[in-house]
């Protein structure tokens, strides 16, 4: 069976809390036990983070333009594109399921 990661609403509250009171991405890594990137990308995915380069890559993908386009216009390599794009699936664990969610959970034969 695959082990998927997963993203807890309560992960993502503790790097929220814990950014609002440290300011830092690097400390709230380290007190979180997370990488920076993936602390990076939860506050960017609920909005507690931004600095230029989020916000031109934010308008330049609402706009359409793929990360390939993206980060050659910008000249970031995509993983610095995909760094500062906001989670597009979901964050696990919410109280209500997309239907795309509950579709694919019934194809896996996962009953929830």
């Amino acid at each position: 069976m695959l082990k998927r990661k997963v993203i807890k609403m309560s992960v993502v509250d503790d790097v929220v809390k814990t950014y609002d009171s440290t300011g830092s991405i690097k400390e709230t890594a380290l007190v979180i036990n997370l990488s920076e990137a993936k602390v990076k990308k939860i506050l960017v995915s609920s909005g507690k983070y931004q600095n230029e380069y989020s916000i031109k890559i934010l308008e330049l993908h609402n706009s359409g333009k793929t990360t390939k386009e993206i980060s050659e216009s910008l000249k970031l390599s995509e993983k610095a594109v995909n760094g500062y794009l906001p989670y597009c699936k979901a964050i696990y664990n919410l109280p209500e399921k997309s239907e795309n969610a509950k579709r694919i959970d019934k194809a896996r034969g996962i009953k929830r």
